[in-house]
């Protein structure tokens, strides 16, 4: 049997397993073999167990306590710790399916985006460690994630699932991936503050992108440091003094610790300790390429975090330091990158590795990807430089006509199936909108924070002279009206950025220049009103709807020395993509491109529900991967859960209430019928096959259970619903204050009342109510008792209890003000009842 369907030899009676087996060149499996002769009523059990170690010692030290009553036991720990960690999605509402589906969406998220771990040690003092210390630059921190791995995508072959076999499960994830699923992590522990948000922002580099492969964070220590910590703990170990000193994963440790045979009782004290008194180094790798779209998660998690912290608004884009990674990969200038196929322009080989970097790299001590000045030095800037940075990158990316950002780097942006469109001159009109967003953000940050700016902000002379030169080229586009103005803009933009990247490659001087803030919010301003032009341009004009992808064509271009200049481009419009609403909702906010997108081929009339793009059937091959699948198969016309989820996330984000709810109950994997959809509606799938595909019985199946980026999504529409899109605000006389405004449907409360356990204490919940866990220690708990719908312009919130210790106070109307709102951020509030008339 050549299919190797059946497995024909280990069927024979005389089957033996071969003395010598390969254990290299091939992928791991095993089979068992045995026979039983049960007699009815009789039994017998058997244990098969799968995983990797370093060393076979190791394994031979583990098999010695594989045993029925160990793997017992191990099974019982191995759900509690499962069910502990789902309980940080705590809610009961009138829906059981919805509760028990949080719990899995929230598991999900953590084993691709992380769970932090938060230490219990004290920080100790910052010292002086020298000119390459990363403790200069990054404060230190008491959390670190554990449980952090790739997602499964199967249907991706060439995804590299790689776990370190050692304790925590740490492993790789990818830079959108992992970025995605920590943005509602503040939801459940508010101490990280802005932990994430330092962190991904200072994997982008001066030209605005980062490498693929995240690989987490290393601890570190000095010699003195780490001798004098494992001499608190009384451990003797030249190894682990090694370890610690070039950096170590804490998984990676505590296996160490195992191979040299240290009897230890204090793990959890240890752990604490190494994690709140080492320095960090981040672990990255740049692996394939650069996506256009990785660099604005992290305008979420700005957003994220203001949604908590609205006063530290100042500390966020002025007294934070970040700095910028650096490797030895560049984007080639356009004259590099541009190749003649069969009389046809195309645009490929876009990176190159420059060796002379690589090697002064290789010279650095750690950390080596950090970028540095003229003198060696780290340099370190505030997030309003950083922005600015991402803004004056991307503004003169533009395509040719204005209206997308062009994939200049080998690869697309989130719908990385359209992976032919880089080398089509293809661009995208998801991260036009994007950076409008991002300069709409500076501006609103400088309007509330008028009256406490510094004048001016200090950039790297490099910045400032990019910034200078697109100011003044701003400046003449206003001014100019002919047909060739986007077109002139793309040729010397481009110019302007290829001669800041080139300078800027290897270091930067490390000489500052002032830029002042009315300046820079002028600049912000003209480059909205460009940006605008191009959005303006994108809208398609039977549908009303924006186009989201572009692709181009040189029909006019000279060639010297082997070089190709461009000198007049087509624009080819891309079909609909739901991804184009979604960014158009975020940030132009128009409510009718609700019923809009329902009127198109976006709509899948007989689900219910939204596809992915329209019809490719007229497009080239060329555009990539999506145009191969079937229609409503994969990764074109099928519903893409992530991006479905995304879009119901901004209808209620723009407060389509009763829009979100009638769409939420016919596309949440929740709300499905198993036999349909194939599998537990507790599952989330990368994709659900819609009415495009041929085969009708398969409508709505559901296929390649993953941990996908709609777990985020999902959580980021529980808080909403539970909170509302602003709850923490800064009132005028009052400060720090929190409005309860809960966005909640009718049948989401109880009717009857549940005895459930919540941080380990058991607790009766009423009936018409509906409860949740505010960052993972507060029981929130709305009364509903007429059962209306929450967000009605009649409905209001009558009173609040606070419940701190037994100690109740009542607030009057929704709103909490003062060091009670501090206290609850701050995670000391036990209960609190809202009230509903």
């Amino acid at each position: 049997d050549t299919s190797y369907a059946k497995p024909l030899n280990f069927l024979e009676n005389d089957f033996k397993v071969p003395l010598k087996q390969a254990s290299c060149g091939k992928t791991p499996c095993s089979f068992s073999y045995f026979n039983w002769n049960l007699k009815p009523g009789e039994a017998e059990s058997f244990y098969s167990i799968f995983g990797a170690t370093f060393k076979t010692d190791l394994l031979k030290d583990s098999l010695k306590q594989f045993n029925a009553s160990f793997l017992k036991a191990k099974e019982v720990e191995n759900e509690t710790l499962i069910e502990g960690l789902k309980n940080d999605a705590f809610c009961v509402s009138g829906i059981k399916e919805f509760n028990h589906y949080l719990k899995c969406t929230y598991m999900d998220n953590v084993l691709r985006g992380g769970r932090p771990y938060i230490s219990k040690a004290k920080i100790p003092p910052k010292t002086k460690a020298g000119t390459d210390s990363f403790l200069e630059v990054i404060p230190s921190s008491k959390a670190y994630y554990v449980f952090s791995r790739k997602h499964g995508d199967l249907e991706r072959d060439y995804n590299h699932l790689h776990l370190h076999p050692e304790y925590f499960s740490e492993g790789e994830a990818n830079y959108r991936d992992i970025n995605q699923n920590r943005r509602m992590d503040l939801f459940f522990n508010p101490s990280l503050g802005l932990q994430n948000l330092v962190y991904f922002l200072n994997l982008i580099k001066l030209d605005g992108y980062n490498p693929l492969v995240i690989k987490g964070e290393k601890l570190r220590f000095s010699i003195k440091q780490a001798h004098a910590l494992l001499d608190s703990f009384a451990i003797k170990s030249q190894r682990l003094i090694s370890l610690m000193h070039r950096g170590f994963y804490l998984g990676e440790f505590f296996r160490y610790m195992q191979e040299e045979g240290i009897s230890f009782q204090r793990e959890k004290a240890l752990a604490d300790e190494l994690i709140a008194r080492a320095e960090r180094l981040p672990q990255a790798h740049h692996a394939e390429g650069y996506w256009i779209d990785h660099w604005h998660y992290n305008l979420d998690l700005i957003e994220s975090f203001l949604y908590f912290y609205p006063d530290k608004l100042k500390k966020l884009f002025f007294d934070t330091g970040f700095v910028f990674w650096d490797d030895e990969y560049r984007v080639r200038p356009r004259r590099s990158r541009y190749l003649l196929r069969a009389q046809k322009v195309y645009q490929g080989e876009s990176l190159v590795v420059t060796k002379e970097k690589k090697a002064v790299l290789r010279k650095r001590k750690e950390p080596k990807n950090i970028l540095r000045t003229k003198k060696g030095k780290i340099y370190q800037t505030n997030l309003v430089c950083k922005l600015l940075i991402f803004v004056l990158n991307k503004l003169s990316t533009l395509d040719p006509e204005g209206i997308g950002i062009e994939m200049e780097a080998d690869k697309p942006g989130w719908c990385d199936s359209l992976n032919g469109l880089p080398a089509l001159f293809g661009s995208s009109l998801c991260e036009t909108l994007e950076l409008k967003r991002a300069a709409l953000i500076l501006l609103s940050s400088f309007q509330k924070l008028k009256g406490t700016l510094p004048g001016k902000i200090a950039v790297p002379k490099e910045v400032f002279s990019f910034f200078t030169r697109l100011n003044s080229l701003l400046d003449s586009f206003s001014s100019f009206q002919g047909k060739q103005r986007d077109f002139l803009w793309w040729d010397k933009a481009n110019s302007i950025k290829e001669d800041f990247r080139q300078k800027t490659h290897f270091c930067i001087t490390g000489v500052e220049r002032k830029i002042s803030i009315k300046s820079l919010e002028t600049f912000l301003k003209k480059a909205i009103a460009k940006l605008d032009k191009g959005i303006t341009k994108a809208k398609d004009k039977k549908s009303g709807l924006y186009r989201t992808y572009f692709t181009y064509e040189a029909k006019k271009f000279s060639q010297t020395n082997k070089h190709i200049t461009p000198l007049e481009f087509v624009r080819r419009d891309m079909p609909l993509f739901l991804e184009g609403m979604v960014h158009a909702l975020r940030v132009e906010g128009d409510k009718s491109i609700h019923r809009k997108v329902k009127q198109s081929k976006l709509f899948d009339r007989n689900l219910k529900m939204y596809k992915l793009n329209e019809s490719l059937r007229k497009e080239s091959l060329e555009i990539g991967r999506s145009r191969v699948f079937v229609p409503g198969w994969l990764e074109n016309e099928s519903i893409w859960l992530h991006m479905e989820y995304k879009y119901l996330l901004e209808l209620l984000k723009c407060g389509l209430h009763d829009e979100f709810f009638t769409e939420f109950y016919n596309c949440g994997v929740c709300f499905f019928d198993p036999q349909k959809y194939g599998r537990s509606m507790l599952e989330n799938s990368s994709f659900i096959v819609s009415s495009s595909y041929p085969d009708k019985s398969r409508w709505g199946a559901g296929f390649v259970a993953r941990l996908s980026g709609a777990t985020a999504e999902m959580l980021n529409i529980w808080s909403l619903l539970c909170l509302v899109r602003n709850p923490f605000f800064i009132h005028k006389t009052k400060g720090l204050s929190l409005k309860f405004s809960p966005i909640l449907k009718k049948e989401f409360f109880t009717t009857s009342g549940q005895k459930v356990n919540f941080c380990g204490k058991k607790i009766t919940l009423g009936k018409n109510t509906f409860s949740f866990g505010l960052f993972s220690r507060t029981l929130v708990c709305y009364h509903n008792p007429k059962r209306k719908d929450t967000y009605k312009n009649s409905v209001r919130i009558k009173r609040i209890e606070v419940i701190k210790a037994g100690k109740k106070t009542i607030v009057t109307g929704d709103t909490i003000s003062g060091p009670l709102a501090e206290a609850i951020r701050s995670q000391k509030i036990d209960r609190i009842n809202v009230y509903i008339g």
